[in-house]
């Protein structure tokens, strides 16, 4: 069976993508809100947490989308496989009924 080269691409692609995402992710610090500041002050820095949550959720739905991508590349290598190994099988119990034949007619002759 031929392995499809996209993926594993896809693969190490999606490897890549999940360490930049934590990587991202553990540098984010959260910057409080300080109940002191002006209220501008403090709309803008819950602007700019809200746009960094928003990033995030992109880059996790792309994420997933990557992971849906893989787990159905793998589900029709898994078919094929799967119905190659079903053709292997019939050819060899064929090949045991006539060998059995085979031995049968060698022993009655």
């Amino acid at each position: 069976m031929a392995v499809d080269p996209g993926t594993i691409l896809a693969g190490a692609e999606l490897l890549k993508s999940a360490i930049k995402g934590f990587s991202d992710w553990q540098k984010r610090r959260a910057e409080p809100v300080d109940p002191q500041a002006s209220p501008q002050s403090q709309i803008s820095t819950v602007a700019g947490r809200l746009e960094t949550l928003e990033r995030a959720e992109i880059a996790q739905a792309e994420l997933v989308r990557n992971m849906a991508e893989q787990i159905n590349a793998l589900s029709v290598s898994h078919a094929e496989l799967s119905r190659k190994l079903s053709l292997a099988l019939a050819a060899a119990g064929v090949a045991i009924l006539l060998s059995v034949v085979a031995i049968g007619v060698n022993l009655l002759r």
